[in-house]
């Protein structure tokens, strides 16, 4: 996957359809953590969003899973799909020890989009 530019990845999770960011999330990261992402009680619900036909989320469920995407798109260009999952789910000194699936839960859009990009450029300075 080729990295988006910070502008482009905010345009490409605010144009995408809804069903089909679920549905990369889900297929990436597991409905579980998608799940969690959104902040919903119901474990169906993921399935239920990525599917084409299905229901979508309500619309604070939907900017979290938007932003979630943002920070997807951020990530996955320098790492691999598990090394990125396995980033936005374990806890971060910079994030007070939460992870970035609870930051963007609770929609702290500027300091996890900050901190995913900073991630990024790191490793993209390493290469």
């Amino acid at each position: 996957m080729k990295p988006l530019a910070h502008s482009a990845t905010y345009v490409e999770s605010t144009e995408t359809d809804i069903h089909e960011i679920t549905a990369t999330l889900v297929h990436d990261l597991g409905a579980p953590m998608v799940q969690t992402m959104a902040g919903s009680k119901d474990a169906t619900a993921p399935h239920r969003w990525a599917h084409p036909e299905g229901t979508g989320p309500k619309f604070v469920e939907e900017q979290r899973l938007r932003l979630g995407y943002r920070v997807w798109l951020s990530l996955v260009p320098q790492r691999e799909a598990k090394e990125a999952a396995t980033w936005l789910g374990s806890a971060h000194p910079e994030l007070n020890g939460q992870s970035p699936v609870i930051f963007i839960q609770q929609l702290h859009t500027r300091e996890i989009v900050a901190l995913a990009e900073a991630f990024a450029a790191d490793l993209a300075g390493a290469r």
